[in-house]
């Protein structure tokens, strides 16, 4: 920008930052001494700006993900089923905290489930353990015991 009082090279380049603000304010200043100068009375300055916003008659629209989402459910769960039925496999059951800590190869939660092997099976020693995804004390990524694995993050 050129100034008439200042031919100083280093005050003739202005960013857009400061260009911008240059506008905004001059063009608040002049908006304001004419308001002042049509009339005495009370004026109102009215600004609009575009503003994104949904369209109530498309709303339906949202509806999409949602319903695209439990009808790939759908699908995966009955071609799931079709597949066990279609190769005889009957095991398909809800496996209980106990069952997944019993079957868990990490260091710390199969030395506790090798030493209650001799226990009867209902016993809630298995169930009473505290168990937690993470990191686990060999760097492996899996369950373990709550205070012996580390978070993610």
């Amino acid at each position: 920008m050129f100034m008439t009082t200042n031919n100083d090279r280093a005050t003739q380049k202005w960013t857009i930052s400061q260009l911008n603000k240059f506008i905004n304010v001059s063009t608040g200043a002049l908006a304001i001494a004419m308001s002042r100068q049509w009339t005495k009375e009370k004026t109102v300055l009215r600004s609009r700006t575009a503003v994104l916003q949904l369209d109530p008659r498309r709303a339906y629209i949202l509806l999409a993900p949602p319903l695209a989402v439990m009808v790939l459910i759908l699908v995966i769960s009955v071609t799931v089923v079709w597949f066990y039925r279609m190769d005889r496999i009957h095991g398909m059951y809800l496996v209980e905290v106990s069952d997944l800590v019993a079957f868990t190869q990490n260091s710390d939660i199969s030395a506790i489930s090798k030493a209650t092997s001799g226990i009867n099976k209902d016993s809630s020693v298995l169930g009473n353990i505290r168990v937690r995804y993470g990191i686990t004390q060999e760097g492996q990524i899996g369950l373990g015991s709550a205070d012996a694995i580390s978070s993610f993050y």
